[in-house]
């Protein structure tokens, strides 16, 4: 079985996607009191179109009004898939401030269907409350927001799907900061708005704000798991950040975690050389060396309270980074290193030397906070940050950006707006984040990022149209039933995550065990044991790791069949379902959790019933042999706590 884009799916997105005029951009907005939708008559838009490649329209729509408020549109249309997405973008040309602009919906439209029921997650706020999922009728006004924290993900994704009775609409935000989308019925199906959550700002001249970036796509059935696939395949093909121009593979990432200190602030040139080495001698190498927090100056031990100095520690580090960057090179593994360029600390470099970039604000009890946050939305330390960032990069031959974000910066933001300038702040801050990214990957061909935030709280659409999440949250890293949680919607809407062998609930948490890698079977893997842990570890990945490489190949280049919904319980009997239509094979995961009542899980394999498979477990050696009709059941017995791995592929006759 393959999932398609059909001639039906492109007919359905042109009528009701179609957004490449100026009355017909689904914006609203109200500038001095007015409220106006599209680009209205009075900016004299003009219209131009650009055909990016054999499958994307570029269309730009431009105009000014007589103030010199300037409007610029511009809306993707993917001819091979039923997607539209837009962005638009406010710029004072004139000498005065702007007129006020409130009330941005970047979003405002009404979408025809029967039934409606709303698809929608908390998102990550580093709780167990993070991944869950809700269905609810939309009877009633629905509104979706994040924490005011100044994250886009901490308490609500931003990314959604409304069922109807013969289509489905899969909708994203794509938006860093504070957002809002109201879900509503209306008369022939529901209202959608969506946008920045607080903004009423005059622009001030040259300036430029932004909304959003909305995107959406319609699928001509009311078939979840077909919508599910469509948005993954489209995902895979234009969203996905890419290495060396290449789709990223899997990867295996290897440390020497908390050595002789916090993170990695004990780490030492040596003990990278010889921990990299060791890995590679006991038969696990690794595709990505990761260096996490603390390569700069710890002189108190601590990796948090240190950020704000941006250079390589000269006692631990006498040569820099650039040793390990190099025995990565020879060894065609990538080189990972940590920041967070975000967060400056007192008595930092930053914080002595630019005071001028810093944004301070008090807690609620009037008392300065500790952090300060650097003002991306200033040019001078948005340069400063790039160059310091991009040297590093350079010289120590980093192949992987991993960026952190520990704190919330929505009070620095609200804080130190004047006037008329609610949402300024954010709306520059986000629009500086992409901008040093899209800068460090201009000036670093090859260099791919790693988007992290306490986790997931900032893995909105416009930042995995950049990166990576393989620190998609902070909360259950060796939790089994908290990841079996996580994966089953990561699988729906980020394809490509990372997770960590570790178990939590093993009697021995020093030996890595069968449940964590079979916990651990995502995109990306950490082997977590360090090179100097016992043989009984490394015994063991050398048997499990062939076999999270085949099903993390077939995750990101087949296709997912939920088989299960997950509860984030230690009852759960948990199943994920991968097939690659192309090569017509893929594999079935089971596990069966510590307090699981449930002896046996059915999985339905998404086979041709008219070809023959062979099935095989690899770690008992079963096989079975057949038609897909026969096939297509399996069922699985476990002992509590185990797990096994069931893969097929089409026979092939001579």
């Amino acid at each position: 079985m393959a999932f398609t884009v059909t001639r039906n799916d492109l007919r359905l997105a042109a009528r009701k996607l179609s957004f490449a005029s100026p009355e017909a951009l689904p914006l609203s907005f109200t500038l001095g009191g007015r409220r106006l939708r599209g680009v209205p008559a009075e900016f004299s838009p003009a219209v131009s179109h650009e055909l990016v490649d054999a499958g994307l329209t570029l269309t730009r729509i431009v105009g000014q009004n007589a103030d010199g408020l300037e409007l610029r549109a511009e809306i993707l249309t993917h001819r091979d898939f039923p997607v539209a997405e837009y962005t638009v973008w406010f710029t004072n040309r004139g000498q005065a401030p702007s007129e006020l602009l409130t009330g941005i919906d970047a979003l405002d439209a009404v979408f025809c269907g029967a039934d409606p029921v709303l698809v929608h997650g908390s998102g990550d706020d580093c709780t167990e409350n993070s991944y869950r999922w809700s269905r609810d009728p939309v009877a009633a006004p629905i509104v979706l927001a994040p924490k005011d924290d100044g994250t886009s993900c901490s308490g609500a994704y931003p990314f959604f799907r409304v069922l109807f009775r013969d289509q489905i609409l899969t909708a994203a935000v794509g938006w860093s900061g504070t957002w809002k989308a109201e879900i509503a019925p209306s008369e022939l199906g529901v209202s959608l708005r969506a946008g920045q959550k607080y903004c009423a700002f005059r622009i001030l001249p040259g300036e430029t704000m932004r909304t959003p970036r909305m995107v959406l796509m319609l699928s001509d059935t009311g078939d979840e798991t077909r919508a599910i696939n469509l948005w993954r395949a489209f995902f895979r093909a234009r969203v996905m950040p890419r290495q060396n121009g290449r789709p990223i593979p899997p990867k295996l990432c290897l440390h020497v975690f908390g050595y002789h200190g916090a993170e990695f602030t004990g780490s030492t040139e040596d003990c990278h050389l010889e921990g990299f080495r060791r890995f590679v001698a006991r038969g696990v190498k690794p595709d990505l060396w990761w260096f996490d927090a603390g390569f700069y100056p710890c002189p108190d031990g601590e990796w948090y309270t240190n950020v704000g100095t941006w250079v390589e520690d000269p006692v631990r580090f006498p040569n820099g980074l650039a040793p390990v960057g190099e025995l990565c090179a020879a060894n065609g593994a990538d080189f990972m290193v940590w920041f967070e360029p975000e967060r400056v600390r007192p008595g930092t470099e930053l914080d002595v030397e630019h005071p001028e970039f810093l944004l301070r604000a008090v807690d609620e009890n009037g008392e300065e906070e500790s952090n300060r946050l650097l003002n991306l939305g200033d040019p001078a330390a948005l340069a400063w940050i790039t160059d310091r960032v991009d040297a590093l990069i350079k010289k120590a031959r980093i192949t992987c950006y991993r960026q952190d974000f520990n704190f919330p910066p929505f009070r620095y933001w609200r804080q130190n707006e004047g006037p008329d300038r609610l949402g300024a702040l954010e709306n520059l801050h986000v629009q500086g984040y992409y901008a040093f990214w899209d800068e460090l990957v201009r000036r670093n061909p090859g260099l791919f990022l790693d988007s992290c935030a306490s986790g997931g709280r900032r893995n909105d659409y416009e930042t995995l149209r950049r990166a990576v999440p393989f620190q998609y949250t902070d909360v259950g890293c060796g939790d089994h039933r908290l990841k079996q949680l996580q994966h089953q919607q990561l699988f729906q809407w980020a394809p490509y995550f990372r997770a960590h062998t570790m178990s939590w609930d093993a009697e021995d948490r020093s030996v890595v065990d069968e449940m964590g890698f079979f916990n651990a079977f995502a995109p990306a893997c950490t082997f977590t044991a360090n090179p100097w842990d016992s043989e009984e570890s490394f015994a063991r990945a050398r048997t499990m790791l062939p076999l999270w490489r085949k099903a993390a190949e077939l995750e990101l280049n087949g296709d997912f069949y939920p088989q299960m919904e997950s509860t984030g319980s230690w009852e759960d009997f948990f199943c994920i379902h991968f097939h690659e239509p192309v090569k017509n094979e893929g594999f079935a995961l089971f596990i069966r959790n510590k307090e699981c009542p449930d002896e046996s899980f059915t999985a339905r394999l998404a086979l041709d019933p008219d070809e023959e498979y062979v099935l095989e477990n690899p770690l008992s050696g079963e096989k079975k042999t057949g038609t897909g009709r026969d096939l297509a059941l399996l069922t699985v017995s476990l002992e509590k706590r185990a797990g096994c791995v069931w893969f097929y592929h089409r026979l092939v006759r001579a």
